[in-house]
Formats: C-alpha cells, structure tokens, sequence
C-alpha cells in the first residue's frame, strides 16, 4: 500500500505498507493499493512530518484493502508475476602482481594460493 509522503518524523520519502501472510497459497493473488491522496496538511509541521490521517481516511484506506477489487487505485496481481530467479554470475578471478623486493617474493613462498601454482607460472 503506497502511503503519502511527509507522513513520518524526519522523512520525505515515499512509504509502503506490507501486509504479509506465511498461510497464502503459491497461487494467491497479491493487491497493490494506492493511498498517496488519503491525507490531510497537519496545521504546524512536526520536522518532516507535514501530513495526516484522519478517521476518514483510515475507513478508506481499511475499505480499499477490505474489499480486495481492482479499480483504478487498487490492482489485483498473481502472485507469481513477482517471481524471481537467481542468477550467479561467475567472473574468473584476474590478479596482477609484481613484487619489486626480494623479501616481498620470499613471503610467497608461504602463501596458500602460491603454493598452488604450478611451476611455470610461479
């Protein structure tokens, strides 16, 4: 549910509210609610909060949500248009090393990844 913004202390940011269930079925239906006109100006602003909800608006917005009906400010999805997939993307590890002193090549000697390397490339 968008929520106006200026509705909380110290925040002009647009907020959201979740309302989450661990009891929906994978084929739910997911609503997406538009409240960012249900406010009402506060008469002296508290930092960034400048903005409201009176009863009137609560009763709406608990309406909209209530009624679970597409309209023009609320929307119906499935829930699986809000799948994901994981992709790992793997890069080759590129490393450029050039030690310039003779103690700095005979620490390699003791390093893990070094000892790994086969003698060519040491």
């Amino acid at each position: 549910m968008a929520l106006p913004t200026d509705m909380f202390f110290n925040t002009g940011i647009a907020t959201y509210i979740w309302i989450l269930c661990n009891h929906k079925p994978v084929e739910g239906k997911v609503q997406l609610t538009n409240a960012v006109d249900e406010f009402s100006k506060m008469r002296k602003a508290l930092g960034s909060k400048r903005n409201y909800f009176t009863d009137e608006h609560i009763k709406t917005i608990i309406g909209l949500y209530g009624e679970f009906e597409a309209s023009e400010r609320c929307k119906i999805f499935d829930s699986t248009d809000f799948g994901y997939r994981r992709i790992t993307v793997e890069r080759p590890l590129q490393l450029s090393f050039f030690p310039k002193k003779a103690e700095n090549i005979e620490g390699l000697k003791y390093d893990k990844a070094f000892s790994k390397w086969s003698e060519a490339l040491k």
